[in-house]
């Protein structure tokens, strides 16, 4: 969810398009010349996992960003994800929960003979 960036300033949104150019860009493997590796490849798998509004923000919570911010930074960053992650939950078993898309960047590549 783009917009759960707990410590930036709700007027500077960031959209999920931004959001996956980053995550793109940050998840690319470059070998470095001369590695004895050839065929490489790379493929993100999406899935999705029903996760508590209260789970989700102590989540967000670990993040070095937020775990470094000043306390009323953080307390209101959490606030604010508190209020878009509400906005978007349903209620399941007896609590709040979001569908969280989430993303794993996987690449193999084979070992050259030596």
């Amino acid at each position: 969810m783009a917009g759960l960036d707990v410590i930036r300033q709700p007027e500077e949104p960031r959209t999920q398009d931004e959001a996956m150019e980053r995550q793109s860009r940050v998840h690319t493997v470059a070998m470095p010349e001369g590695a004895p590796f050839g065929a490489a490849e790379a493929a993100p798998f999406g899935f999705t996992r029903m996760i508590s509004v209260d789970d989700m923000l102590t989540w967000l919570a670990t993040a070095s960003k937020v775990t470094t911010a000043n306390p009323a930074e953080r307390a209101a960053g959490l606030a604010r994800s508190r209020t878009a992650l509400e906005a978007r939950a349903v209620r399941a078993a007896g609590a709040l929960v979001v569908k969280m898309p989430m993303r794993s960047w996987c690449w193999r590549a084979d070992r050259l003979p030596r």
